[in-house]
């Protein structure tokens, strides 16, 4: 995350901690893939602790920790979203709409991670964030099919805790954009792995819906 490797760790452990509440909450196969959304999170976190660490005491292995966590930032979330979603919609209309979100999300998450491995650079700490170079020759178009495949995609979802993901998803990536338009990439991945703590109180609850 931004800030300091220990804020990253923490956030990882966090997140581990509330994996593994989702996933031993699961009471249907269907909703594995929001519960898991914790871990990975947790997973991509702690790398970038790892990169933070690398990069302050001027280890060898800031490409390395750049590449893994960039992986999950620019391909994974687009290309995982809609299916998250898609398994837990049951409106046919919608899953059709979810479906093509994913190839569109499959499509800009290789596009966009082929253009990093082509010309890598690795993350750098500025203004006390980590800054990531990442080639958009499109930008407005590239970022508009990504937050359509990852916000969007949650907000099409009649599932009343996707939506409320997907909102609180689309205010922290306007909020990280006016304040962190320079570390966007890292902030608001950070914003992402702490909402979805939010899970913990769905699958806990009493009133987790049925499918």
């Amino acid at each position: 995350m931004c800030f300091s490797a220990t804020a990253s760790f923490t956030a990882s452990a966090a997140l581990t901690a509330a994996g593994i509440i989702t996933t031993s909450s699961v009471k249907n196969r269907r909703e594995l893939p929001l519960a898991a959304m914790p871990f990975i999170f947790a997973i991509q976190q702690f790398i970038e602790g790892l990169l933070w660490v690398n990069l302050s005491h001027g280890g060898n292995h800031a490409l390395t920790y750049t590449y893994g966590f960039l992986f999950f930032a620019l391909f994974w979330w687009p290309f995982y979203t809609p299916i998250m979603a898609f398994l837990l919609e049951k409106d046919k209309r919608i899953k059709e709409m979810i479906v093509l979100l994913w190839i569109i999300g499959l499509f800009v998450g290789i596009y966009q991670y082929v253009l990093f491995i082509q010309n890598p650079v690795a993350g750098q700490i500025i203004n006390h964030c980590i800054f990531y170079t990442i080639p958009w020759p499109i930008r407005l178009v590239t970022a508009t099919l990504y937050l359509s495949a990852t916000v969007g995609v949650c907000l099409l979802s009649r599932q009343k805790i996707v939506q409320l993901f997907g909102a609180l998803l689309g205010i922290f990536a306007a909020i990280s954009a006016y304040l962190y338009v320079n570390n966007f990439t890292s902030v608001w991945c950070f914003s992402g792995a702490i909402l979805s703590l939010v899970l913990c109180f769905y699958f806990k609850s009493n009133k987790k819906q049925k499918f």
